[in-house]
């Protein structure tokens, strides 16, 4: 799997979806001004056709989407989980 730059391409939902699940590269200035050439992370995301959002935790919203606070670059869609069955990996 390979980075798509978010000037390139963006992903696609399909049609009878709310958003598609993917990995984002996501740089953050602040972090890069603490901590010189390690400003970027991965994260998991959900485009939802506008915006990439990420699951937000609170005692008084409950479990939310939010828009992700870095500036996004780069995603991929999220890869498939590794399936075990009996007998070991597949």
């Amino acid at each position: 799997m390979e980075w798509i730059n978010i000037n390139d391409e963006l992903p696609k939902v399909p049609d009878d979806k709310f958003g598609v699940k993917v990995l984002c590269s996501v740089h953050d200035s602040v972090f890069e001004e603490l901590n010189p050439g390690n400003g970027s992370d991965t994260q998991t995301a959900i485009w939802n056709g506008k915006i990439f959002e990420q699951v937000c935790y609170g005692i008084i919203k409950g479990n939310s989407f939010c828009e992700i606070d870095d500036i996004v670059t780069h995603w991929m869609y999220y890869p498939k989980a590794v399936q075990i069955k009996k007998g070991g990996l597949k």
